[in-house]
């Protein structure tokens, strides 16, 4: 079995996962990190200089959670550098790849499957969306205290829409009447 996965943009999430596959034995090629100072440091970890280098050796290719903000780019906090998708799926491209990414554009799904790119949408799985609602509701619960001058137990909050984040926030939350 290859053990080399390369890991191409991301957050913390996505430093954590790098964390997680060293500890299980996995060589894991990197791109995009270059200003991560959250990086474990591991001989088992190839910071690559280049696009090609990093999807060159490995067979599976992760992305970041979203794959794309604005539907051109890879979402690289960790990185000056622009990474187009175009460039990463040409780089893939009738090289029997697979890649698992979450909320993958379905224009950029379409292009990956006419290059014939095994390609894993993190998030159409539904435990794994659930699973990722409560990291977005306890990080707008952190902005909310960060941004305000006290505490915010007690205080009453307008949640508008009725999707999963919702769900997700005010599970536990006390429900009150004016």
């Amino acid at each position: 079995m290859n053990k080399i996965i390369s890991v191409i943009g991301g957050d913390l999430r996505i430093v954590k996962l790098i964390e997680l596959l060293v500890e299980d034995e996995f060589t894991v090629y990197t791109y995009g990190f270059e200003n991560s100072d959250e990086m474990p440091d591991s001989k088992k970890i190839t910071r690559c200089k280049s696009l090609k280098e990093a999807v060159k050796s490995a067979d599976v290719i992760i992305g970041p959670m979203p794959l794309s903000i604005d539907k051109k780019n890879i979402s690289t906090p960790f990185s000056d550098e622009k990474i187009l998708v175009d460039e990463l799926i040409r780089e893939m491209a009738k090289k029997d790849k697979t890649f698992i990414a979450g909320k993958i554009p379905d224009e950029v799904l379409e292009k990956l499957q006419k290059e014939k790119i095994n390609a894993v949408d993190l998030l159409k799985r539904e435990e794994l969306a659930v699973l990722n609602t409560i990291s977005t509701a306890e990080g707008t619960i952190q902005l909310a205290m960060e941004e305000t001058q006290r505490t915010i137990h007690g205080s009453k909050i307008l949640v508008m829409g009725f999707g999963r984040v919702r769900k997700s926030f005010s599970q536990n939350a006390r429900w009150y009447r004016s």
